[in-house]
């Protein structure tokens, strides 16, 4: 009955879907040049620890919502599909290739091929489309087989022509055969299910999904969309279907237990309800890089995943904030919102539109679709239900809106805001708030012209202080004024300065919160306080704030107060025992700045004006959310030197502390929240245990490097969060940077041996020098007695010498004395040879004489006897001789060296030499060598020539010269 009633709601209510959800939720898109490897992508995973996986065209891409990295196969084919298994093996198909990555020790994915296990004959497979986790099997589909896996053997399945899709239909694995029809695997083999020829000719399969445990939607290429149960398929037929069936269907997945999605080759996904209705489109239009999806994946945040022909698409389905852009094209600014007689409407600076509302709890997934409102174009500031009555603020008056029609009731200017009011008769009358004061009007005479009118100042800042009779307007750049109403509605106006405390000289804002005038200026949160009649400081709202400056305020049903600080926005939740500061950063810079506008509607709804169109806010579901702890891991770590080397990956968690190198002691840390719906304001806080001393601030920067860390053991912390509420969780890793070789442990080593060396090397060096010095000391002893020794021996040697000297002295004096004696004996023999050669020569001239006479007979024998006796004593050469070598004795050698000198000397002329050396006179030199006195003169002048002396020279002193 169950699923006869669901075919018959897909039967009946499948409109065509020209109507969406008001409530579009962001779409980010990933294009090949962010993540930097193939265009299409085939298959989408997500693993335990929220990682991505996309079967790419270059190979398993991967991302961990910061880094994308890509893991080529070995033999660089593309990749088709993609399985993880409960063991966390990531199965893979490509072109003639199975197998599946893995974390290695360091956490980074290494591949493992199975196709050794396939049968060498059928390793032929083409390209593997499907991989379907099967009770405790694996199987691949091909175009022409099917391999299943297990137990580390591989069965190939091969029946018709070619298999066209693989996966599990209501409980149990099936795939379609081009020739044989729908099959089941049962018992090990497959078998027929529905036979080919019970189906549409050339029906081609393209997803399988789950409805229910006996019912599967199977969307094919061209022949539509069917349920399938049981052993038969029923096909859904509709105008809307037929559309959706003319895009190609190609891919489905669940979002939820109300929503699934169909994704189509030409014209984007669709969004549908299990009851039949189409209630999204995302196409080019709403934000898809293109309309061609190959897979769909819902992650375990329940948001969604398009493998594009080009690019990757993100879809934050499950977000709690979401956008709404009333005109279709997000060019126009949100200023106001209101909800009147179900129907929204959104001022705008492009006009007023409204959208009729469902009864959708969540108003973003109301099925509608805006439209104008006539007579609205042009810059809207305001739309409000008062008195049942709507109102709608414009640059050109005021206006009132009934019947899709907008009605001028006011012309005197643009009109800011709307306020009730009560006049002295208790009547209600409406305040406006216009570009040149305050303007009332009857409720009952809105077409009239306002009764009551003070044109003194812009008015947007407008309240009400019903119990004393204020109206309060406050003017951002010149000041507050106070108007007091009784009778006849006014009395008096009161200016209070720009410039005077608590007013500063701008930013002066005015709002109403727990029925009290509250202001914010640049001093701070001011409360008007009616005995004093003065605004005092906030207690309240200083405590939260902190000075910080506040532009906007604006109180919810529950209690609760939505502020904007800046360009930050939040609430201040008073739900639980203690006030609470939320902030949301989605809308961080988002808001219309001067033009901030909240409006609470309740707890599932709450919209925000900003730049492009409005936001929605599911506050009870983003306040659930608010204080979930985010996800967050170290997705690598890289240790970096002369070589960069991989430390970690990030695919597993750490289990040891590696020992790095001091040569390579920077590292690189990158780490990542899987939170994929909120990256934009997701924020990372580190903390190097061992180098930084606390927390670095919060920043959106998702990685860290530090350069030249000391040797030690370090921990690297990371924690993040997507908002200022949530509770981080923390993610580590330790490591150990080694001394360098010089600190090592046996370099330590070395340092002791080298040390007891040195300690021992000094010992004995002071030992030693001990021995030396008393060796010096003994030497220096011995020295100063050798000394002593030395001097006693000299001075007995000095005595000596004196004593030796005096002897030579002595013998030279007696040497001299005997060198005179011999002189004066040489002299004396000399003059005794002269005297005897005189005195012979007068005997004979005195007997030649005599012969001559005839006294004596010259022929006598006696005669001639004494005559030859006379010449023999004339003749002096042995005297001579003799002479000679006495002469030589006492001149050392004088007859000698001479000769030597002068070997040119005759004897005679060294006989010369000799006697002027004794100082003889030219005659005793003639007696002496038998000349004439001439003949010695003229042998003293040729000596003097050959001893080659001037006529100058004195021919004795030269001779004294030599020897």
């Amino acid at each position: 009955m169950k699923l006869t009633a669901f075919i018959a709601a897909l039967l009946v209510c499948f409109p065509l879907y020209a109507q969406h959800t008001l409530g579009i939720p962001d779409i980010v898109n990933f294009s090949k040049q962010q993540y930097k490897s193939g265009t299409q992508n085939w298959d989408i995973r997500q693993d335990s620890n929220g990682i991505m996986y996309f079967a790419n065209n270059d190979g398993l891409l991967t991302y961990n919502g910061s880094f994308w990295r890509t893991y080529k196969l070995p033999d660089r084919t593309h990749l088709r599909s993609i399985g993880i298994a409960a063991d966390g093996k990531i199965y893979i198909g490509g072109q003639d290739n199975i197998g599946y990555f893995l974390p290695d020790a360091s956490g980074n994915l290494a591949y493992h091929s199975l196709n050794e296990l396939i049968p060498a004959a059928e390793r032929n497979v083409g390209e593997v489309w499907d991989i379907v986790m099967y009770r405790n099997d694996v199987f691949f589909r091909a175009r022409r087989k099917i391999l299943r896996l297990r137990n580390q053997s591989i069965t190939v399945y091969k029946l018709g022509k070619e298999w066209r899709d693989m996966d599990i239909a209501n409980g149990r694995l099936v795939a379609q055969d081009a020739d044989i029809g729908i099959c089941v695997y049962e018992e090990d083999q497959w078998k027929t299910l529905i036979p080919r020829e019970e189906l549409p000719a050339d029906l081609y399969v393209t997803s399988m999904l789950r409805l229910s445990a006996d019912s599967t939607l199977l969307t094919t290429l061209k022949h539509g969309i069917y349920i399938f149960t049981g052993n038969q398929l029923t096909r859904l037929n509709n105008p809307a279907l037929s559309t959706l069936s003319a895009a190609r269907p190609y891919a489905t997945c669940n979002i939820n237990n109300t929503y699934l999605l169909i994704a189509t080759r030409l014209d984007g996904c669709f969004v549908a309800t299990r009851k039949g209705d189409v209630i999204q489109h995302f196409s080019k239009g709403e934000g898809l890089q293109n309309n061609d999806v190959l897979c769909t994946y819902l992650d375990r945040d329940q948001n969604l995943w398009l493998g594009l022909d080009n690019g990757i698409d993100f879809i934050a389905y499950n977000n709690a904030i979401k956008h709404i852009y009333p005109d279709n094209r997000s060019t126009v600014a949100g200023y106001s919102s209101a909800i009147y007689h179900n129907t929204l409407y959104l001022a705008t600076s492009g006009g007023l539109y409204q959208a009729p509302l469902d009864t959708a709890k969540d108003i973003s997934f109301a099925n509608s679709s805006f439209h104008l409102v006539n007579n609205t174009g042009g810059q809207v500031w305001n739309v409000s239900v008062l008195n049942n009555r709507l109102l709608m603020g414009h640059h050109e008056g005021a206006f009132l809106v009934e019947n899709n029609m907008a009605k001028l009731i006011a012309s005197n200017g643009g009109y800011w805001s709307f306020l009730p009011i009560e006049d002295e008769h208790g009547n209600q009358q409406i305040l406006g708030g216009g570009y040149y004061g305050i303007n009332r009007f009857d409720v009952n005479k809105l077409g009239d012209t306002p009764t009551v009118q003070y044109n003194y100042e812009s008015s947007r800042f407008l309240q009400v202080d019903e119990a004393n009779k204020y109206i309060w307007v406050a003017h951002p750049y010149k000041g507050l004024y106070r108007i007091a109403y009784r009778h006849h509605f006014a009395e008096s106006i009161l200016p209070f300065p720009a410039g005077q405390a608590p007013l500063g000289l701008n930013n002066n804002f005015l709002f109403k919160i727990k029925g009290r005038i509250v202001l914010t200026s640049e001093h701070g949160v001011f409360e008007y306080d009616n005995r004093s009649e003065k605004f005092v400081t906030s207690t309240f709202f200083n405590q939260l704030f902190h000075k910080m400056p506040i532009s906007y305020l604006r109180e919810d049903k529950a209690g609760n107060i939505w502020f904007v600080s800046g360009w930050n926005a939040g609430v201040i939740d008073l739900s639980g025992k203690d006030p609470q500061l939320i902030y949301i950063p989605e809308l961080y810079n988002q808001l219309v700045t001067g033009f901030e506008n909240i409006n609470p509607i309740d707890a599932n709804n709450v919209l925000v004006g900003s730049e492009r169109g409005f936001y929605h806010i599911n506050y009870q579901a983003y306040k659930s959310n608010a204080n979930r702890p985010a996800p967050v891991f170290i997705s690598l770590v890289k240790a970096m030197g002369k070589k960069d080397t991989l430390l970690f990956g990030g695919y597993t968690v750490n289990q040891h502390t590696p020992q790095i190198a001091y040569s390579s002691n920077s590292f690189r840390f990158e780490y990542s929240s899987t939170l994929y719906g909120h990256q934009k304001s997701m924020e990372y806080s580190y903390w190097l245990e061992g180098f930084d001393d606390t927390w670095s601030g919060w920043s959106a920067k998702s990685e860290k490097e530090y350069t030249g860390l000391s040797a030690g053991t370090y921990t690297f912390h990371v924690k993040a969060r997507a908002n200022q509420n949530s509770k981080s969780v923390v993610s580590s890793y330790t490591f150990t940077v080694l001394p360098p070789w010089y600190r090592s442990w046996w370099a330590y080593t070395v340092y002791t041996m080298l040390f007891l060396a040195l300690v021992l090397a000094v010992h004995t060096y002071q030992h030693n020098r001990y021995l030396q010095q008393q060796q010096k000391k003994l030497a220096a002893q011995q020295q100063k007695h050798q000394e002593e020794q030395r001097q006693l021996q000299y001075i007995q040697e000095i005595e000596n010498s004196k004593k030796e000297r005096e002897i030579v002295e002595l013998k030279n004096a007696n040497l001299n004395a005997d060198i005179e004696h011999k002189n004066s004996e040489l002299a004396s023999k000399a003059m005794h040879l002269v005297q005897k050669s005189e005195m012979l020569s007068s005997i004979k001239e005195e007997l030649l004489r005599l012969q001559s006479a005839e006294v004596i007979s010259k022929d006598s024998k006696d005669f001639k006897k004494l005559i030859r006796t006379i010449d023999k004593e004339l003749d002096i050469h042995e005297d001579w001789e003799q002479f000679a070598v006495h002469f030589d004795t006492v001149h050392d050698n004088f007859l000698r060296m001479v000769k030597e000198r002068f070997p040119d000397l005759t004897p005679n002329e060294l006989k010369l030499c000799a006697y002027l050396r004794l100082n003889l006179s030219s005659k005793e030199i003639a007696q002496l060598m038998n000349i004439s006195l001439r003949g010695v003169e003229t042998s003293r002048y040729r000596l003097r020539k050959k001893l080659d002396l001037s006529n100058e020279a004195s021919l004795y002193d030269f001779l004294l010269t030599v020897g």
